[in-house]
């Protein structure tokens, strides 16, 4: 025992003589009491402290007791002792676990995750809900199974992809490809930059298109296909109703079946076609294939550039008409009543009624005829009375 005390006041002896040749440094926790780490506090640790001894302490760094140091007694105390008010816990009943709560502005400088199975990796992205991605820079994924991939990309509902720059999707199965395009609905299709594809089963493939409504598809630069099934391939082409279709540039479908295909043509009614240039087919079965040609009423067809029919299946194929009446009764029995061709000629292929005047250059018709029908019933008593005088001469009178 004495050996020992003899070993502790020549090490102390030492530690003194050391500490008058050079000023130790200032004593600073958090102090570690196993100063070599043998897992072990032995003499060696306690000499590593003693050029501390008589030396000012200052406590820096992490202090590792209950609440943080804050000298509070409950979370809530610690976290308003440190500026952290503004988050709270609950449980509310029947929970196992707390909720953590926000009483304020939140901001977040990084990406931003909530959810399960999501992955927020571009720059500023957001992704929550349930198996999202948002990996474009300031992208947004948001419920299940919604992909933001591009820049400034936005995907929320079921099983979306949003894949252009600032392209936006939303609903269900919906694509947004193209830059800054949108997709809504239910397996809509935007491809293009700037198309917007609605409805359902509906497809936006060029620039500026829009297709809305049921299975239609706009595919056409600039073009828009609306209701259902209607299909808009034209450049500003416009297709609505049901199955019509605007195939020419700037050309125009409505109704059932109806089929633009000319520049600048339009098609209405029921299963009518208008495949001249600027021409207008309505009615129902009409066709107008002439330029600047219109067919309207029941299956006529505006063959002639420049040619106008109406009524009724009228006769094909009649070179140089430019106005037409048809009297058929159907596509195997046609007939014209009337036209003009481009001389000015017409013809009429049935008789004539006129119940009023009828002047021909500058002579009036009915005037003229009636003054002729006068004449004649004079000339007949004249010829009556001759007749009546030749019998009496025959007989010797």
């Amino acid at each position: 025992m004495n050996y020992r005390i003899a070993i502790a006041a020549g090490l102390w002896a030492a530690v003194q003589g050391a500490a008058a040749q050079q000023a130790p440094p200032t004593a600073v926790l958090p102090y570690n009491p196993d100063s070599d780490g043998t897992g072990t506090i032995e003499v060696s640790d306690i000499l590593s402290v003693l050029p501390y001894f008589g030396q000012p302490f200052v406590a820096e760094g992490l202090v590792g007791i209950e609440f943080g140091g804050t000298g509070a007694t409950t979370p809530e105390g610690a976290r308003e002792a440190l500026g952290l008010s503004m988050f709270r816990d609950s449980l509310a009943p029947g929970q196992t676990s707390p909720w953590g709560w926000v009483d304020g502005t939140l901001r977040v400088t990084g990406n931003f995750a909530h959810g399960g199975s999501v992955v927020s990796t571009g720059e500023f992205a957001h992704a929550s809900g349930s198996q999202t991605q948002a990996t474009g820079p300031y992208s947004r994924a948001t419920n299940r199974l919604t992909t933001a991939s591009a820049i400034c990309s936005s995907a929320e509902g079921e099983g979306t992809t949003s894949s252009g720059t600032a392209a936006h999707a939303e609903g269900m199965l919906t694509l947004s490809a193209g830059t800054a395009s949108h997709a809504e609905g239910y397996n809509t299709d935007a491809l293009s930059n700037y198309a917007h594809a609605e409805g359902f089963n509906t497809t936006a493939s060029n620039n500026s298109a829009h297709a809305e409504g049921n299975q239609t598809t706009a595919s056409g630069l600039y073009s828009h296909s609306q209701n259902r099934q209607t299909t808009a391939s034209g450049a500003s082409s416009h297709a609505q109703g049901q199955g019509s279709s605007a195939t020419g540039d700037a050309s125009h479908a409505e109704g059932f079946g109806c089929i633009a295909g000319g520049y600048a043509a339009h098609a209405q009614g029921y299963q009518t076609s208008a495949s001249g240039l600027y021409s207008h087919a309505a009615g129902r079965t009409t066709a107008a294939t002439g330029t600047s040609s219109a067919a309207f009423g029941l299956g006529t067809v505006a063959d002639q550039a420049q040619m106008l029919v109406a009524g009724t299946y009228n006769l094909e194929g009649v070179t140089g008409t430019v106005f037409a009446v048809g009297t058929g009764t159907a596509a195997n029995a046609r007939a014209t009543a009337f036209d003009v061709n481009a001389n000015g000629n017409a013809r009429f292929t049935g008789p004539v009624t006129c119940t009023n005047s009828l002047t021909v250059g500058t002579t009036n018709v009915g005037t003229t005829l009636a003054s002729l029908t006068s004449l004649v019933a004079t000339l007949q008593a004249q010829v009556a009375a001759l007749e009546a005088q030749v019998a009496a001469l025959q007989s010797g009178q």
